[in-house]
């Protein structure tokens, strides 16, 4: 079992690799997202359905469980290449699927 450490940076923006500016202030040097770049980030995501999830990590099942932390448990899964139908496990795209703890008090304003 493994539990995130990262509780020191909770508050900190989350900014993909080569996606960040920094502030002309002279008092800070603050990073900032670079929101033309996140707004391609997103466009990129895809939408599962929960029965797709479910059968790309065969119905999360504890084999397929990669590790637990604050928000819940990361299941590992195969999906197609260029899109979201499931695949038979060890094919297509590996994916982890995290799922949310909803008895934990960790990440449910992040998750939502």
């Amino acid at each position: 079992e493994s539990k995130s450490t990262n509780e020191g940076s909770r508050d900190q923006p989350t900014v993909p690799a080569g996606s960040s500016t920094t502030t002309s202030n002279p008092e800070s040097s603050i990073s900032t997202p670079n929101v033309g770049e996140d707004f391609k980030v997103a466009s990129q995501l895809r939408k599962f359905a929960f029965n797709d999830l479910k059968y790309a990590t065969r119905n999360f099942r504890p084999e397929s469980l990669l590790g637990e932390g604050g928000f819940g448990c990361v299941f590992k899964g195969w999906i197609e290449e260029n899109g979201t139908a499931p695949m038979k496990p060890g094919t297509g795209l590996t994916v982890a699927v995290k799922t949310l703890n909803h008895d934990g008090l960790q990440g449910h304003k992040e998750w939502l």
